[in-house]
């Protein structure tokens, strides 16, 4: 029975092709390793948060270690032209960490 410290996410947004249709990608925001459980996420199309009904959540589950991991996905067309980010809320961090995905701006500098 290990007592947990505070933990951040680590923040990971990637895309892969969707199995459904092949002119569309499975956007997907993942966070892991961060404790305890309590965590906000939103997917966004530049800065509008994307509704829930459009996105698939593996809802918040334990990792082997005791930590926590989530994932949410959203479809996308694969030649859209926008910008995507992720945003996570912790207790472990003091403002929220963004991801951003997307080629709407070429010049900004990948993290």
């Amino acid at each position: 029975n290990c007592f947990l410290s505070l933990a951040p996410p680590a923040v990971h947004i990637f895309a892969k092709k969707s199995v459904r249709d092949s002119r569309k990608l499975n956007l997907t925001c993942l966070i892991t390793g961060f404790y305890p459980k309590h965590v906000k996420m939103s997917l966004r199309k530049f800065s509008t948060e994307i509704p829930d009904h459009l996105i698939t959540s593996s809802g918040v589950r334990p990792n082997h270690n005791g930590t926590y991991q989530l994932r949410k996905s959203v479809e996308i067309l694969e030649d859209e032209e926008a910008q995507y980010s992720c945003s996570v809320s912790h207790i472990t961090l003091t403002e929220p960490v963004i991801k951003q995905w997307g080629k709407y701006n070429p010049t900004l500098p990948r993290a």
